[in-house]
């Protein structure tokens, strides 16, 4: 029984046990999967959350947890500070906008791969192996005892010397598989830097684990790709373009504004791994058939294609 006292902080810690419970149970029935990825995934936040909490001014209606912010002028003094107002909390874009601005460091790619799985699992069908929610809890495993120092806590005795040592467990399994097949993916001749340099970040298109392991790595380029969670072969072209559009296009700076997407739809494979920097896609390796306006010189877009070498205003 949790003797923690503050709400916020006890929910995330009961989240992440109980998604805990749910994995051991998975044999018994596979539903617990969903559950436990969900689960941790939750806890995660909440502890996030909790951080918000503590530095929120007391007085400020919990203003930093909060996602919305209205000024407020005291009659008196006139001077001005800042409240939290409404019920809703901050989603996972504006913590990471927070934490950013506190200074407050995290792994936002273990973030946005522990995201990730759990939309996955969630709101589109993949195969169910077991292995996304040992990703989950590796991802969250990191997270967590990364996070505790900055609210001043042990991980092993916030979490529980029970639950601590299933996270240790499966972690260190499921990181030492995750090097052995990083490591075969760096031996592969990649034809594109793009591609090169986010291997860590490609995906089975069947089960959306990143247990992926090239067939052949001596084969220049366009090698197969075997996953070891769910054992099913995919294409150079079906890897690369189910997967580098996502590696490529940092979903928070994109959601914040300030950075366009670098990808493309092909027109060739339909896969949205057309590299605006390559300039050509990184899965099929279509090329455009023009490049350059015949009558200004302009670069040409892929919607320019049509028009047969001249750009939309000539």
């Amino acid at each position: 029984m949790s003797t923690l006292k503050n709400p916020l902080l006890k929910n995330a810690v009961e989240s992440i046990q109980i998604g805990l419970e749910d994995y051991q149970d998975i044999d018994k029935d596979p539903r617990r999967e969903l559950s436990s990825i969900r689960n941790i995934y939750a806890g995660i936040l909440l502890l996030y959350k909790y951080k918000l909490q503590q530095l929120s001014p007391d007085g400020s209606n919990e203003v930093l947890l909060k996602s919305k912010i209205v000024p407020q002028q005291n009659a008196k003094t006139g001077l001005i500070s800042f409240k939290g107002s409404g019920k809703r909390t901050v989603n996972v874009h504006e913590i990471i906008e927070r934490f950013e601005e506190l200074n407050i460091s995290i792994n936002k790619d273990n973030l946005k791969a522990l995201g990730d799985v759990r939309n996955d699992t969630e709101h589109y069908y993949v195969q169910q192996t077991g292995i996304n929610v040992k990703e989950v809890i590796t991802k969250a495993f990191h997270l967590f005892t990364e996070f505790c120092p900055y609210i001043k806590r042990e991980p092993v005795n916030l979490l529980g010397k029970h639950y601590w040592e299933i996270m240790l467990n499966v972690s260190t399994i499921y990181d030492e598989e995750r090097q052995k097949c990083l490591e075969n993916l760096k031996t592969v001749s990649w034809k594109y830097k793009e591609v090169k340099n986010n291997i860590e970040k490609l995906r089975c298109l069947h089960c959306y684990s990143e247990l992926i392991l090239a067939i052949d790595v001596h084969k220049k380029e366009n090698s197969d790709f075997r996953c070891k969670a769910c054992g099913k072969t995919s294409t150079y072209k079906d890897m690369i373009g189910s997967s580098i559009a996502n590696a490529l296009n940092c979903y928070h700076k994109i959601a914040k504004g300030n950075e366009e997407s670098s990808t493309d739809l092909c027109p060739m494979c339909c896969y949205d791994s057309y590299s605006l920097v390559e300039r050509r896609c990184l899965a099929c390796h279509w090329e455009l058939e023009y490049n350059y306006c015949n009558v200004c010189d302009a670069d040409l877009t892929l919607d320019e294609q049509e028009l047969n070498g001249l750009c939309s205003y000539c």
